[in-house]
């Protein structure tokens, strides 16, 4: 007769592997926020320095900026 408790099968620790790899994500996750904040802070400074320059360089800076975020929806 077939028991319904069984030995468990053997895993390899992964909890080391899985610290590591979490280690990582939240270095990669963290220094991107901060690249992004940075990018946010000089579109904001530009808009707010340059009032007056001419419409094509006003509308094509956060063209370059949208447009990539769209795309990573």
């Amino acid at each position: 007769m077939l028991s319904i408790y069984s030995t468990p099968i053997p895993i390899p620790d992964i909890h080391t592997k899985l610290a590591l790899t979490l280690g990582a994500l939240f270095i990669g996750a963290t220094i991107a926020a901060v690249c992004y904040g940075i990018t946010i802070l000089q579109t904001t400074l530009y808009y707010e320095l340059n009032p007056n320059d001419l419409w094509i360089f006003r509308y094509s800076e956060p063209s370059g900026k949208v447009f990539p975020r769209l795309a990573g929806l």
